[in-house]
């Protein structure tokens, strides 16, 4: 059997943090999947970093296999965007990753500048919440 690891990503920790999924949820669907797929299952919630580097990794491994990386596939970086965070993968010449996860929130935050603010103002508004989340941030770990 191939083990398989399922991540809970930025929608689930910000789901956890605001209230309206429970650890409890969690566990009860952790249980579901080791019970419906049996061994070499695992599910995890994911911090930022992990899901950007794990991300990197299976980009890695199918630029490998299609070829359009050599070696081990480390030159190989990503971007990466979903409903609530953006994750960056940039190759350093150290042999470790610069690896930078952003609570972008897109799905929330995005939408509701927009409709609240029609698109050119809401984009725009957008634009400056990001601009202050990247500011914020701590350097991308390496």
């Amino acid at each position: 059997s191939v083990p398989v690891l399922i991540g809970a990503t930025a929608g689930v920790r910000d789901a956890l943090a605001n209230g309206s999924l429970s650890m409890e949820e969690v566990e009860s669907f952790r249980e579901l999947l080791t019970r419906e797929l049996e061994q070499g299952a695992s599910f995890e919630i994911l911090s930022g970093e992990e899901e950007a580097t794990l991300e990197a990794r299976s980009c890695r491994f199918c630029a490998k296999r299609t070829f359009l990386a050599r070696g081990d596939g480390g030159g190989v970086g990503m971007l990466s965007s979903g409903g609530m965070s953006s994750q960056v993968v940039v190759p350093t010449t150290r042999g470790r990753d610069a690896v930078l996860s952003l609570e972008t929130r897109l799905k929330s935050e995005g939408n509701r500048r927009m409709l609240e603010d029609g698109v050119e103002a809401g984009l725009a508004s957008y634009g400056a919440y990001l601009d202050r989340e990247v500011l914020q941030s701590s350097r991308p770990h390496s």
